[in-house]
């Protein structure tokens, strides 16, 4: 997991530095147009389709266990923009022979213009106008640029089956190809490829492998002894190394044109037998052919088309996940152009797949009995006895989750900065879906005993609301949002969320993924309170979902381990590498790793062991007390656990109780431990040892958990909880005044007599602890 920090005092550019600017990007705006006439030169030389295909051999083969969205995640935006400007000179003729400095001269020039889209993009967003809303507008483009995949290909193969997949007849008879089959047709075609792939790979390796012998052989012959082909290579290649990427990558580019391109009629184990007019459709489809490419003004619009059609009929394809975007995205298209159909079936099917998916996902964190859905409740806002409806509650006390779920489209247009579709597109997706969860929110506000009723099931969720902690809104979208979720305060001079509130708002296919590693509803509850805190921050953050997920299991989200770390100031920040252990996973269940990897919550063994326990236990207070646990920082948790083992390992006397207590903030927590006490005896002793903890230091949480060392079945046999302002007490004032004087750890230092006291008080030591213990 990697936290890039990027700092500024000041987002205004002074004017030195923008003439600095303004000449850099003109002379990037240069480098891009030479590389350009570069690349139409190369293409114009050497046969334009076998050149694009062994360009995209070496940008897109290699083994997964060393490809990441770090290293590789820009190779698909890449190979659209080589395939803007390459598909005009398919068949004007040129060399067949593909050399590697044909290869090397294109990515040279492609990384060029490339780097030049993006950077002059960034600029804009961040050095541009000082309105809001074009920032937003200009980091969804650089977004759209670059991104690719909304979720991973088996969660979009799946929506696609079950949504549209109901309707394949309909679909075959619209379009050529039912939704089943383009999906089969979609994996059919990346196998093929990998397979291809695979082999003669293994002779374009051992290719390099030759070369970097003959070049160490010549290497180490006299000068008047070598060859003229011997003293040529070691002229091209400075090392053995280089001699071996030489002859890969000549290899590569000799075999790639004839045997990596996929066409109808290798395809041949489907069932029924694939036909020419599947082919067809699904080229028509999301086919980039040299007829679509010649109606296209911007690079950028080849994110819609991901399957490159040749001029043969074969086909490449990089990235499948964009590629099932762009399939879901025309069949919905389609659907639309038949406004009945897509009313009255087709929205209900999409509407009620997505809820059940929500319960799956919820199902996989909470017990069913406490998930709700489709609940009807007394509307707030109006006196006349109207009622309103709520999508989905769950109730795990002391928390309510209310949840809206929207099925709208997030538009490629939206994405790409037309200002009036993202507006409609936000509020059709996550601002009306809030002001819904809101509504319920405001119902439970002005109700002491609030009741929702399952519509269809008759079954009531009613509860006291002096015993709720905490209430979280949710929205969930069908699909990815494209960052727009870290730009909500942007979206105020649009209109939207005006009050300056924002609901953690998630797809399915991340709530999908996240449910799975949730190992427990405290997780979950934890997580989404670290992600609305950070919504509340005055800082701007470069994260999609699932690295905020993996990395609040790194770190919980802790803001000293982010944005606070050693003292920064920052005012953005950069999370990246979080999701990659997702993405392993996904290569460890396709067989493409050996190992899958270890995905859990980084925190020690005692407090895992603790918080298992807890979650056990159908208490409210247990529930509270793991949710404390995961709020508190790595320093107290790592405190805790030692002084768990260091109580455990300890010599206790018996008929007496061991306590030791911890401070964290507005927190405390108390371990009492007992060798042969009754259980009743350490249940007391640890509720009381909470309560005087919690005066002594005047904070708001107190915890206490009690050990009874001889029961090795559970790791603690109670906790207990108290939570409140302080206040003066006389009755607690006596117990401080009769409490036996503190005992220090061993090997623990005691305090200077002016310093504060080891128990906590916050009085000088000299004042409170230090004379009983001289006394003692």
């Amino acid at each position: 997991m990697d936290v890039n920090n990027v700092s500024s005092e000041n987002r205004d550019i002074p004017d030195g530095m923008a003439e600095t600017l303004e000449e850099f990007l003109k002379a990037t705006k240069t480098n891009a147009e030479e590389s350009i006439t570069k690349l139409i030169e190369i293409a114009q030389s050497a046969n334009a389709v076998n050149l694009f295909v062994a360009l995209f051999a070496n940008m897109a083969l290699g083994p997964a266990e060393h490809i990441s969205e770090m290293t590789h995640g820009d190779v698909p935006a890449k190979l659209e923009l080589f395939a803007y400007h390459i598909f005009p000179f398919f068949g004007v003729g040129g060399e067949n022979t593909i050399t590697p400095w044909h290869t090397q001269h294109c990515w040279e020039a492609l990384d060029k213009v490339f780097f030049s889209r993006m950077f002059d993009t960034y600029s804009k967003h961040r050095s541009g106008s000082t309105e809001q809303i074009d920032s937003l507008l200009m980091s969804l483009r650089s977004q759209a640029e670059v991104v690719r995949g909304s979720a991973y290909p088996e969660q979009t193969s799946e929506e696609i089956v079950a949504v549209q997949g109901k309707f394949d007849n309909w679909f075959a008879q619209q379009c050529g190809i039912a939704p089943t089959r383009a999906v089969d047709l979609m994996w059919a075609i990346m196998k093929a490829l990998e397979y291809d792939a695979n082999n003669f790979m293994g002779e374009v390796y051992k290719s390099g492998q030759v070369l970097g012998e003959l070049w160490k052989t010549a290497k180490k012959k006299p000068l008047h002894k070598r060859s003229a082909s011997e003293q040529h290579l070691l002229n091209i290649c400075a090392d053995k190394k280089t001699a071996e990427m030489f002859g890969f990558v000549k290899r590569l580019n000799e075999l790639a044109p004839s045997k990596l391109p996929v066409s109808f009629s290798s395809l041949k184990y489907f069932d029924p037998a694939l036909s020419e007019k599947e082919w067809t459709a699904l080229c028509g489809l999301i086919g980039l052919t040299e007829e679509k490419r010649q109606n296209m003004r911007d690079p950028v619009e080849v994110r819609q088309t991901p399957l490159f059609v040749l001029h043969d009929n074969r086909v490449l394809l990089a990235d499948i996940s964009n590629a099932l975007d762009c399939l879901w995205e025309r069949f919905e298209k389609i659907a639309r152009n038949d406004q009945n159909f897509y009313n009255k079936r087709y929205q209900r099917r999409k509407a009620d797949w997505l809820e059940d998916k929500v319960i799956e996902c919820l199902k996989q964190i909470f017990p069913a009995e406490h998930i709700y859905r489709k609940l009807s409740y007394p509307d707030p806002d109006k006196p006349d006895g109207s009622t309103a409806e709520l999508d989905f509650a769950v109730f795990w006390p002391p928390f309510i989750v209310l949840i809206e779920v929207k099925a709208k489209q997030f538009r490629i247009e939206s994405q790409l900065g037309d200002i009036g579709r993202l507006r409609s597109d936000v509020k059709a997706n996550i601002d009306d879906a809030f002001e819904q969860a809101k509504r319920a929110r405001r119902y439970i506000d002005a109700t002491e005993t609030p009741e929702f009723i399952e519509i269809e099931t008759g079954k009531k969720l009613r509860f006291e609301k002096l015993g709720i902690r905490r209430t979280y809104l949710l929205t969930i979208s069908q699909h990815h949002l494209s960052g727009i979720v870290n730009h909500f305060d942007e979206l105020k001079g649009m209109g939207l969320f005006k009050d300056g509130e924002y609901p953690l708002s998630i797809c399915i296919a991340d709530l999908e993924t996240i449910s799975k590693f949730c190992n427990g509803p405290d997780v979950l509850l934890h997580f989404i309170e670290r992600r609305i805190k950070i919504q509340q921050e005055r800082l701007e953050v470069m994260a999609d979902e699932l690295n905020f997920f993996g990395t609040y299991l790194s770190c919980r989200l802790q803001a000293e381990q982010l944005w606070k770390k050693d003292g920064q100031t920052v005012d953005s920040i950069w999370i990246a590498g979080g999701s990659e252990q997702f993405d392993k996973l996904m290569e460890y269940r396709r067989g493409e790793r050996k190992e899958a990897p270890t995905i859990e919550l980084m925190v020690p063994s005692e407090i895992k062991e603790i918080l298992t326990e807890l979650r056990r236990r159908d208490d409210p207070a247990a529930r509270w007390i793991a949710f404390s646990l995961l709020d508190m920082s790595d320093v107290a948790l790592n405190s805790i656990s030692q002084i768990l083992r260091e109580v455990r390992a300890a010599t206790l006397t018996p008929n007496m109780f061991r306590s030791v207590t911890h401070q964290d903030g507005e927190t405390s927590i108390s371990i009492v431990a007992s060798l042969d006490l009754p259980p009743d005896m350490l249940r007391a002793r640890t509720r009381i040892r909470a309560l005087i903890e919690k005066y002594r230091r005047k904070v708001l949480k107190s915890i206490g958990i009690g050990i009874m060392i001889t029961d090795g079945t559970k790791p603690f046999d109670c906790s207990v909880w108290a939570e409140g302002p302080w206040e003066y007490n006389e009755q607690m004032e006596k117990c401080l005044r009769d409490e036996p004087p503190l005992a220090p750890l061993a090997g623990q230092k005691l305090p200077g007599r002016n310093d504060p006291c080891i128990c906590g008080s916050k009085k000088k030591f000299k004042k409170c602890c230090l004379p009983r213990i001289e006394s003692t």
